[in-house]
Order: structure tokens, then C-alpha cells, then sequence
């Protein structure tokens, strides 16, 4: 009993030490101090009081003393090694990165073989954001001290912070394997996973550290995240629910919640949860930013303005803010308050291809076409896949009548899905929509002047397989220019895929008398003439349209299935044979000639015909099929 120690001899400072070290490790701090001390008083020379007076100084936050009994440490013990180490914790707590990094460096200079000064520093070099010097320092605590977790947790946060996440999820497995038990583990190779983008893995680590710690409030609000970005809403709400329950402060839940409502549409829901957020932090410029889009979304765009102000009083460099904010001010029709915004974002961060593609879309609301397209010219060099920028770009190009252009920037943008960029740059339904609401924008009073431009749209539709608006569209075009011979094909397209066979046939008639040289018109005429088993309509369609083009292949496949149809198969071989001499590559004109050789009984050519097909098609049914027949036929 040290108190009995003491208490027969009261200057014996091992005594103090040793008690104090007693109450440090009950949290009786004021105690530990009281003892430390009077253990220094006695032996003043003697450097472990001043050491643990200075640890639990630090434990209580008093960190200048505890630098102080540091100091006093290292004046009688200069190369004491766990001093120093010591004393650069301190710093590190008062965000003195650099003198502990000084206090780190003496350490291991004074001990190389010093596992935690490594360690250490290796923290220290990661807060200030040196992610290869904190690696190679945890990569040595590593080493020196295999089983140490925590080298490895460091090690794989820097990976994380560098986007190698292999490397991340390398160091993470090693803290499961050596602490299956330990949560954060999980967590942390999960939130890896998450920023790979193998959101399942990132899941399935979530639940486990759910599994071993139910009140992690971490661990719900990452996997809230993960089904944010997988768009389960429902789910991401639901762990967002979880977290404030555990934790009715957490600003990132209320964020990330209120981010799901509004992906749902539920924008009230949405901006009471950013509301939340504030509440608790009235400083939080995310929410601040995030209640603002979806203000933006609501078309209250003096609130969205308000709040998007509130982020610039907190961080007047913030690009995002000001690109938003510009954004409201294009909505509201202010557009030198816009693109004084635009130009702000810009200047903050250069780089920035979305916002040059705002500013160029308020210069062409303004009727400032050529700076537009400059605009969107600098966006697509910054991003060469921009599909909306191109898509912008070729608007202001239709406000030009550049309708050349226009088309070319559609088609590279993503509006005809059979553009090879389609599906990696703009190939969802909400950007059309968005697009389409564009187009609506600028058709006014002098809308005569675009009836190409809803020709293009109508084709766009026609495309997707949307039907319906292809009719709208085309319909527009017509009424807008009556001579608009395209427009007329166009809608007898999409009446055709409609079955809708005499008002194709009627658009098709239009557009010819338009005019006369309008092979496809001739063509598609035709094909609808077949379907309606019109077969003599249909061989002067298609006459005609090789009269006007001999080389048109799909003149000669489409006769060639009328005569088919006919029962004259000699006539229906001499035009697949031309639609193939014209076209080599296609493997339905061999399958049916191969039809038409197999009705003559000819199955050493029909045989061969289909073999072609397959060659180039081996999924073609028809021709699986009937090879089989041919051969079984042959003998």
C-alpha cells in the first residue's frame, strides 16, 4: 500500500510515483498530478515524474504544462527517446504539426528501432496530407511491429486518401485476420470498397461490423451512403433512421437522409432534414449548399439564392456555391448575375468543364450565341465526352440555323442512342427529358425558323422507340415548314412502327410529292406496301427506288422478299444476289436467298447460303433452322 508508505515516510518519491500512476489509471487525474508533484519536489532530478505529470496533463488537455514537464524531462535527460516522443504527441494535440514532427524525428534519430515515433509521424505526415512519407512511416511500424493493427488501419487509410484502394483493402484485411473480432476493421475496408464502387462488398462489410458493434453509428451512416449511391433510397433512409437514433446529432445523417428524400422527390421531407442539420450545426455549409438544390429543385429559387448566400458567407472561395448560385440566377432570368457567377466558379477553379457549360448556357439565353459556343467549346476540351455540352453547344448552333452542326453536336451528345458514345455519356431518361425541356425553352414566336430542330428531336424520339412524341415532333416540324419533306418520312416511321400502315403510307406519299427524289421515301413506301401484302405497290416502290439509286441495297432485299412472298423465287434469288454483291456483310440477305434456293430445292446452295449467315451471325435463328432442314433435305 503505497498511502502506508507514505504515511511512515513521507518524502520516498517512488511511492508518489507509484500511486500516481495508480489514480492515472483509475482517471483520478487530479490526483495523479497531486502525486506526480510531490514526487517531483522530493527528487527533483528524477525525470519519470516530470514524465507522467506531463502524460496526464495531456490526458486532461492542459497541453502547454504538459509540454512544460516534457521539457523539464528532456534539460535533465536530453536523449531520452519516449520524451520526445511524448512531447510531439502534445504538439500533435494542439495541431502544432510540424514540432511534433521535430520531437518525432529526434525520437527515432535517437532510437531507430522506435515503433510508435514512426507511427507517430507517420499520423502526423497523413494530417498534413504527405501521404507517401505517412505510408513509408507506417510501412516501417509495420515491420518493426507486425501485429500492431493500427500501422495497418493508418497505412490503409493513406492508400484510401490516395484512391488506391486495392492497397487499402490489402492493409484492411490484415487488421480482420489479426482482429476478426474488431468492427472498425469492416468499416474501414467497406467504406473502400464503397469508393471502388463495389457497393455489395461495401455492404457486406457494413453489416458485419453492424454484426459485432449494433451501435456504431458509423457503420449505419456508410452504409446509408452506399444505398444513396446505389439509389435504394428507402434503405438509405432507413440507416439514417438507425444512426440518429443512436446519435440525434449527427449532422451526416440528417445530410445524407435528407439527400435521399430529395433523389425521391419528397423535397419537403428533404429541406426539413437539411433544416435539421442546421440546427444542430448552424455553420454547416453542406447543408447549407445541399437545402439550397433542392430549393432550386422546388423553383423557389429566391431560397435556393438565400441559402447558396449563406455557404459564401461561410467559404466566399467556394466554386460549387457560386456555380449553383448562378445557376438560380439563370432560372430567374437573370443572366449578368449569372454568369457574374459563372465567372467566379471559373476563376476558383479552372478546370471546371460544368461550370464553362452554365455560362455558356446563360450567354445563349441571352442570345449571345458565338461566347455560347466558346463556352461549350471549353467544356468539351476539359471533357471530351461531355454529352450535355455538346447537346448545349448544338442548340446554340440551331438558334445559328447551323442545323449541320446542330445535328452532328446532338448525335455526339447522345441523342441518337446508336451513337457509339451514347451509352457512356448520356443515356438515361432524365437527360432527355432534361434536353427536350431545353428545346421546348426556345421554341417561341419565332419558332418557324426550327422546324428542324424538332425534325431532330422527332428522331431522337423515334430512336428511343418513343413513338408517340416522334409523332409530336415530326407533326411540329410539319406544321411549322409544310415542305419539310423529312419531317413527312420521318413521322411515316414512326407511324409505321406504330402499324398505323395508311398513315405511314399517306406521310410517305407526302414526302415524295415533295420530293421526287426521295429514295428512302420510295423505300420505306414500299415495306409497309409488303406488310399489307400490296405486292405490286411494293415492286414499283422498290423499282423506283433503284431507278434513283442502283446501288441501294436495301431497294434490292426488300423486292427481293416480295417476290419471295410472290412465289417467284428465281427473281428473289437475282435480288438478294444484288443486295449482296452491294453489301456483303449483311447476314439476313444470304438467309434469304438461302430461303429462296431451299423453296427451289437447290439445298447445296441454300446450304451454303445459310452457313454464310451464321458465319457472320451465329445466333441467327432462321438460319440455324433451316440449315438443319436443308441438310436433312440433301440427304
Amino acid at each position: 500500500d503505497f498511502s502506508a508508505v507514505l504515511r511512515l515516510n513521507p518524502t520516498v518519491s517512488d511511492a508518489y510515483i507509484n500511486r500516481g500512476t495508480v489514480y492515472a489509471k483509475q482517471g483520478k487525474f487530479d490526483k495523479a498530478v497531486k502525486d506526480f508533484s510531490a514526487a517531483a519536489r522530493f527528487d527533483p532530478q528524477g525525470i519519470d515524474a516530470y514524465i507522467n505529470r506531463g502524460i496526464v496533463r495531456a490526458e486532461k488537455g492542459k497541453y502547454d504544462k504538459a509540454i512544460a514537464d516534457f521539457d523539464q524531462a528532456l534539460r535533465i535527460y536530453p536523449d531520452y527517446a519516449p520524451a520526445h516522443n511524448n512531447r510531439g504527441m502534445a504538439y500533435a494535440a494542439k495541431k502544432d504539426f510540424n514540432r511534433a514532427i521535430a520531437n518525432f524525428d529526434t525520437a527515432i534519430k535517437l532510437n531507430p528501432a522506435f515503433a510508435d515515433a514512426y507511427l507517430n509521424r507517420g499520423t502526423m505526415y497523413l494530417k498534413k496530407g504527405n501521404h507517401d512519407q505517412a505510408i513509408a512511416d507506417f510501412s516501417i511500424a509495420a515491420r518493426l511491429n507486425p501485429h500492431d493493427t493500427v500501422a495497418y488501419t493508418n497505412r490503409g487509410s493513406a492508400y484510401s486518401d490516395k484512391e488506391k484502394y486495392d492497397r487499402a483493402i490489402a492493409d484492411f484485411d490484415t487488421v480482420a485476420r489479426l482482429q476478426p473480432d474488431n468492427a472498425e476493421a469492416y468499416l474501414n475496408r467497406g467504406s473502400a470498397y464503397d469508393k471502388k464502387g463495389d457497393f455489395h462488398r461495401a455492404i457486406a462489410d457494413f453489416d458485419t461490423a453492424i454484426r459485432l458493434n449494433p451501435n456504431s453509428v458509423n457503420a449505419y451512416y456508410y452504409r446509408g451512403m452506399t444505398y444513396l449511391k446505389k439509389g435504394e433510397y428507402d434503405r438509405a433512409i432507413a440507416d439514417c433512421d438507425m444512426a440518429l437514433r443512436l446519435n440525434p446529432k449527427d449532422t451526416g445523417a440528417y445530410i445524407n437522409r435528407g439527400l435521399a428524400y430529395a433523389d425521391k422527390g419528397d423535397y419537403d421531407h428533404a429541406i426539413a432534414d437539411q433544416t435539421g442539420a442546421l440546427r444542430i450545426d448552424p455553420r454547416d455549409k453542406a447543408a447549407y449548399g445541399n437545402r439550397g438544390n433542392v430549393y432550386l429543385r422546388k423553383k423557389d429559387y429566391e431560397r435556393a439564392i438565400a441559402d447558396y448566400n449563406a455557404v459564401l458567407r461561410l467559404d466566399p472561395v467556394d466554386a460549387k456555391a457560386y456555380n449553383n448560385r448562378g445557376g438560380a440566377y439563370v432560372e430567374k432570368g437573370k443572366y449578368d448575375k449569372a454568369i457574374a457567377d459563372f465567372d467566379e466558379a471559373i476563376r476558383l477553379e479552372p478546370d471546371d468543364g460544368n461550370a464553362y457549360n452554365n455560362r455558356g448556357l446563360a450567354y445563349r439565353k441571352k442570345g449571345d450565341h458565338e461566347r455560347a459556343i466558346l463556352d461549350f467549346d471549353a467544356a468539351i476540351r476539359l471533357n471530351p465526352r461531355d454529352g450535355i455540352a455538346r447537346i448545349n453547344r448544338g442548340l446554340a448552333y440551331v438558334e445559328k440555323k447551323d442545323f449541320q452542326r446542330a445535328i452532328a453536336d446532338f448525335d455526339a451528345g447522345g441523342l441518337n442512342p446508336n451513337h457509339p458514345q451514347h451509352e457512356s455519356v448520356y443515356d438515361d431518361q432524365d437527360a432527355y427529358d432534361y434536353v427536350f425541356k431545353d428545346y421546348e425553352a426556345i421554341m417561341g414566336p419565332n419558332a418557324v425558323a426550327h422546324a428542324e430542330a424538332y425534325g431532330v428531336r422527332g428522331a431522337a424520339y423515334y430512336d428511343k422507340g418513343d413513338f408517340n412524341r416522334a409523332v409530336a415532333d415530326f407533326s411540329e416540324a410539319v406544321r411549322l415548314n409544310p415542305e419539310y419533306a423529312g419531317a413527312h418520312n420521318g413521322r411515316g416511321l414512326a407511324y409505321k412502327a406504330k402499324k398505323d400502315h395508311d398513315r405511314a403510307i399517306a406521310d410517305f406519299d407526302a414526302a415524295i410529292k415533295l420530293n421526287p427524289g426521295f429514295v428512302e421515301a420510295y423505300h420505306n413506301r414500299g415495306i409497309v406496301y409488303k406488310t399489307k401484302k400490296e405486292y405490286d405497290r411494293a415492286i414499283a416502290d422498290f423499282d423506283a427506288a433503284i431507278r434513283l439509286n442502283p446501288d441501294f441495297a436495301g431497294a434490292y432485299s426488300g423486292r427481293g422478299l416480295v417476290y419471295g412472298e410472290k412465289g417467284d423465287f428465281q427473281r428473289a434469288i437475282a435480288d438478294f444476289s444484288d443486295a449482296v454483291r452491294l453489301n456483303p456483310e449483311s447476314p439476313e440477305d444470304y438467309y434469304q436467298r438461302g430461303l429462296a434456293y431451299f423453296k427451289q430445292e437447290d439445298h447445296d446452295k441454300a446450304i451454303n447460303d445459310f452457313s454464310t449467315s451464321l458465319s457472320m451471325d451465329p445466333d441467327h435463328a432462321g438460319a440455324k433452322r433451316n440449315l438443319k432442314l436443308s441438310r436433312k433435305a440433301r440427304g
